[in-house]
């Protein structure tokens, strides 16, 4: 209910549009430097620069111009007056001028030459691997150390791998895929803690099927899978409570949300009156055939993940209801990523998070990364889409922005480059119990909330300690 300052001391509104930022003493950055005013202006003209490119800094753009005053205060002058000004351009990370300043001879976010994470938070990079990276416990932070000593990221090729280690005490927390990964690690690892909790953000599952490839080249074929697949059954069989159907990308309670998208709800007879028209019969065997060309695609799934497979198999198991032959492919994630952008596939499992308070942002970028893919190889391109995303690069208010983004979610679902599944609403965490100050419930709307604490919160007893 209040506001908490962090690398500033203080933060006033001098006019409606100005506001002046007075820095703490004695705050520093990684490698000792001391954070000073001209880090803060580096690193908003660095999130100007990017800001078309990147949904993540768009609020960077309503900043006019950042005066500095002294080597602790500056001057924020800002095109408009922002009500919630300091959650929005005041959580942006200031980096180092000193360290990040070539940066700015480049203009493509994706041509950044790579630099070793510097900045001002309690952990420290210090190295990474093929298979890792290590983080240090940053003495010097404004706030104290965190109690962590240090955090390694473990990366695993399938997430099978990843369940093993855990079980096997060589990993101390992952987040767990539906009910089928709960129940294995409940059933084989002793010490641990099973928090569930609210997600921050919006974890939507959905098929990405590629529109320059047959069968999905037909915009009717891929009406007709969206009436094939029963989501409500994928929900209840793999999420129980923990998820919930998704008819489109953006959700149901947010003013963006588009009431007049198409709704594609579970109905294999029109999906069969669908392929009929479009001129294919079932043969002898039940199988769906065009002529001599049967009705059959592969479609890709993260290996490792008994969550996948298990939607992979329900989807296919609609399918074959139908006559239609679709062939579960099991392949390493980053393959999966690899071949999705190089266009080498039909169809395959993919899922999508987003900042659940910034809904534009999400339906930008999910047609510009997810559907239309920009690394050579386009999928979806749509003039209706190309045209709504340059009119909201220029919308600066919310009412200039809804009716554009409602457009888009409808032209999305009208011409079903994807097939929308469920959203993630909560996630189970796997915890070793040797840990604590993990876990934190508060009351909030008439309901307890299950929170995890921040990680440099959280510390090991000394009879438990590994190291």
């Amino acid at each position: 209910g209040h506001y908490v300052h962090g690398l500033a001391l203080s933060s006033e509104r001098e006019q409606p549009r100005i506001w002046l930022i007075n820095l703490r003493s004695n705050i520093f950055f990684h490698d000792g430097e001391e954070i000073t005013a001209e880090d803060v202006k580096f690193s908003f003209e660095l999130y100007q620069k990017f800001a078309r490119q990147s949904a993540k800094i768009f609020d960077a753009r309503l900043i006019s111009n950042v005066q500095v005053t002294s080597k602790k205060s500056l001057r924020i002058i800002l095109k408009h007056p922002i009500r919630d000004f300091r959650e929005t351009i005041g959580q942006l990370p200031i980096l180092p001028q000193k360290h990040y300043a070539q940066w700015m001879n480049y203009n493509l976010l994706s041509s950044l030459p790579r630099i070793e994470p510097r900045g001002n938070g309690y952990f420290v990079y210090r190295r990474e691997t093929e298979n890792e990276i290590r983080l240090d416990v940053f003495l010097k932070h404004y706030l104290g150390r965190a109690n962590l000593n240090g955090i390694d990221f473990i990366f695993f090729d399938t997430y099978a791998d990843m369940v093993d280690a855990f079980i096997d005490g060589r990993i101390d927390l992952i987040t767990m895929q539906g009910l089928s990964g709960y129940r294995k690690i409940y059933r084989l690892s002793s010490e641990k803690e099973f928090p569930t909790v609210k997600r921050d953000n919006y974890k939507i599952y959905y098929i990405l099927l590629n529109t320059q490839k047959m069968p999905f080249n037909d915009i009717n074929i891929r009406r007709a899978f969206n009436y094939a697949v029963n989501r409500s059954n994928l929900v209840s069989r793999n999420l129980d409570k923990m998820g919930r159907v998704a008819n489109n990308l953006i959700d149901e309670s947010s003013e963006y949300y588009s009431s007049s998208a198409r709704v594609y709800n579970y109905n294999p007879l029109n999906s069969l009156n669908i392929l009929r028209a479009a001129g294919y019969r079932q043969q002898r065997n039940g199988k769906l055939f065009q002529q001599d060309q049967e009705l059959k695609f592969e479609l890709y799934f993260n290996a490792g993940s008994d969550f996948e497979e298990t939607i992979v198999r329900l989807i296919s198991i609609n399918l074959a209801e139908l006559g239609i032959n679709m062939i579960p492919r099991p392949i390493k994630p980053t393959e999966v990523s690899q071949l999705v952008e190089e266009g080498r596939f039909t169809a395959a499992l993919r899922n999508f998070v987003y900042d659940q308070d910034k809904p534009a942002h999400a339906l930008r970028e999910f047609y510009q990364i997810e559907l239309k893919s920009e690394n050579g190889y386009t999928n979806f391109d749509s003039r209706v889409m190309n045209t709504a995303m340059s009119q909201s690069e220029n919308a600066y208010t919310q009412e200039q922005l809804i009716p554009i983004m409602r457009q888009m979610q409808v032209q999305i679902n009208q011409l079903s480059p994807c097939i929308f599944l469920f959203f993630e609403d909560r996630v189970n965490y796997a915890i070793n119990n040797r840990f604590k100050n993990t876990i934190s419930t508060i009351y909030q709307n008439l309901e307890y909330v299950v929170k995890i604490y921040p990680k440099n919160e959280w510390f090991v007893p000394k009879e438990r300690q590994k190291y």
